[in-house]
């Protein structure tokens, strides 16, 4: 009997409406708009729709993160398991 090993859950890809996609398990949180604000969903709960958030500029400065201009929404075009 194997003991401590672990399966790999098999990837969702999102085909977005910036012309790219994203291979990424269903049980990885997200950020998109929920349309009254911005916060998380795990990926396998995501709809055709959805607006992902998609940040515009990251500054990295001694160490901490600064969003500069915040960020965009992107729209899921199609999911496929």
């Amino acid at each position: 009997m194997v003991t401590g090993v672990q399966t790999c859950a098999l990837p969702i890809y999102l085909f977005l409406s910036n012309g790219k996609f994203l291979s990424i398990t269903g049980d990885h949180r997200i950020r998109y708009n929920n349309g009254e604000k911005v916060t998380v969903k795990e990926v396998k709960n995501l709809k055709v729709g959805d607006k992902l958030v998609e940040l515009k500029n990251v500054t990295i400065y001694q160490g901490t993160t600064q969003l500069i201009d915040n960020y965009r929404d992107v729209e899921v075009l199609s999911i496929t398991k």
